[in-house]
């Protein structure tokens, strides 16, 4: 029921509440909030995307090279 609300929002206002959603999710993140002030969490939070994922699917193994950092 949730998603089917948030479907039938207008892209400008979705982008916006996803934007506002992910920088709460920084904020309160222990490694961003003793890590990094407000300018580096307001630009980092345009780069954040959501991606799904499978039951049972690797994310990341490792020995993996990555430089991303996942909030599951």
């Amino acid at each position: 029921m949730e998603n089917l609300i948030f479907d039938m929002l207008s892209e400008p206002l979705k982008k916006s509440l996803l934007m506002e959603s992910n920088k709460i999710v920084l904020k309160h993140n222990p490694i961003f909030r003793y890590n990094f002030n407000e300018e580096v969490i307001k630009n980092t939070v345009p780069m954040i995307t959501e991606i799904n994922f499978p039951p049972e699917e690797f994310i990341y193994k490792e020995g993996d090279d990555s430089s991303d950092v996942y909030f599951i």
